[in-house]
């Protein structure tokens, strides 16, 4: 209905493109946020986001709110961090117009082997990066590992190449691997909300500057939920 609307405007034949953020509000919700549940609805609209920039070519990714500040921490960034999300989303439009296409930093694969869950991830601006400066420090990263019977499994965490790896007490087979499922309730944000401090090396390259402070222009981690089929 959107891109009929905006054709019937323009008049134009291409499809219509949507430069798309994810949400991160998961422990905002009028019932009891419980991240350790196998299943959580709360993860629905963030996980279709993610999946609408990874596989929709009319779908482009920006990046996660979670890197950033947010008002009272609830909803809403504050001007800075709208400021550093629009500049993520000018060098995703620049590249758009060279037809390239952003699908951020999102798993491309998830695979199990013994008790190791290793996820492949989608990574345009190499090394991936632990970062707990500009994110506080999250337990496991963001990461966990949640069985059908609502235990998280995952012991260790660690990074090489474009991989994760995920060492679990038990066999991970039909557990749902999450990052950026966690997080205080009531909270939003980089401080105390759902989050996670995986993050590429984009910022190197582009930077910023609001207000005679420089910023990193990094892509970080879509929050995912997904089953670990194979």
């Amino acid at each position: 209905n959107f891109e009929k609307d905006v054709k019937a405007i323009t008049h134009q034949k291409e499809h219509v493109k949507c430069i798309l953020y994810q949400t991160n509000c998961l422990s905002i919700a009028k019932d009891t946020f419980r991240m350790q549940d196998y299943i959580c609805h709360q993860t629905s609209v963030p996980e279709s986001q993610m999946e609408l920039v990874r596989n929709n070519d009319n779908f482009i990714a920006s990046g996660p709110t979670y890197p950033y500040s947010i008002m009272r921490e609830y909803v809403h960034l504050d001007g800075t961090s709208q400021k550093r999300l629009g500049y993520l989303e000018g060098i995703a439009l620049a590249d758009l117009f060279e037809n390239k296409k952003h699908i951020g930093l999102t798993p491309n694969m998830i695979t199990a082997h013994d008790d190791t869950v290793i996820v492949s991830l989608n990574i345009q601006y190499p090394p991936l990066v632990i970062d707990t400066v500009q994110v506080a420090k999250i337990t496991d990263y963001g990461f966990s590992v949640i069985t059908p019977d609502n235990n998280n499994i995952l012991r260790n965490t660690y990074i090489k190449g474009n991989n994760v790896y995920l060492i679990c007490s038990e066999s991970p087979k039909k557990a749902k691997i999450r990052y950026a499922v966690n997080g205080t309730y009531w909270k939003s944000g980089n401080e105390n909300g759902p989050r996670g401090n995986l993050r590429d090396s984009q910022g190197d390259i582009y930077k910023c500057n609001i207000n005679s402070k420089i910023y990193r222009l990094d892509n970080w981690c879509y929050m995912f939920d997904l089953v670990c089929k194979k």
